[in-house]
This record gives structure tokens, sequence and C-alpha cells, in this order.
């Protein structure tokens, strides 16, 4: 078996000219993949994005991979 542990994150600053309106985003994923056999992966991860004009916004994943060999 095959574990794997991921954390990502992104920071951005970005200006609308039409608007006069500036913003930051900040988003973050953590998550596993986890493989049990050579042929299946279970994934899962949690996405969240922060940012000062829009609303904020989690969501989970789940995947699940089968891989056809010969």
């Amino acid at each position: 078996p095959q574990l794997t542990i991921k954390l990502f994150s992104s920071y951005y600053n970005f200006e609308h000219y039409t608007t006069q309106i500036s913003e930051d985003a900040t988003a973050f994923s953590g998550g596993f993949d986890f493989r049990p056999f050579k042929s299946l992966s279970l994934q899962a991860e949690v996405q969240e994005s922060i940012n000062s004009y829009y609303d904020n916004d989690v969501r989970g994943l789940f995947r699940l991979f089968y891989y056809f060999r010969r």
C-alpha cells in the first residue's frame, strides 16, 4: 500500500481596471491519495478559496480510479 498526502496554497492580487476594485484571493487545498493495490487509487481532497470581493467557496472531492492492466 502507498499513501501520499498533498497540501497546496496560493495567493493572488489583481486589479479590475474598469471598476477600480483591488482584490486579494487565497486558495488552499489538502488531501490524500491512497493506493492499496497497483490497480486501485482512492483520492480525497478539500479545497477552499477566500477572497475580499466575492463569496468564499469550500468544496470536497472524492475520486476512485481503477486501472485496467494486462
